[in-house]
């Protein structure tokens, strides 16, 4: 998908969404795919990632209820 910002050439979009079980894995599995995904982000943007991922998935884990789903957006 191209979009156009004002300023700025064509950006690329990418979007990917999983769901996981609500289970004590999850957060871990979560963590794997995003980092594979995201491959080519600078070493601080990937801590990041795998920091946001982590706490987002296990918090949906502990306090949810039912499967979680987790959006990725990349634009580039």
């Amino acid at each position: 998908m191209l979009v156009h910002e004002r300023g700025r050439g064509p950006l690329m979009v990418a979007d990917v969404t999983y769901q996981f079980a609500p289970a004590a894995a999850s957060p871990s599995q979560a963590r794997a795919l995003a980092c594979a995904w995201a491959d080519g982000l600078t070493p601080d943007a990937m801590v990041a990632l795998e920091l946001v991922v982590s706490e987002l998935v296990t918090n949906a884990v502990r306090h949810g209820a039912g499967e979680v789903t987790m959006t990725l957006t990349r634009i580039d």
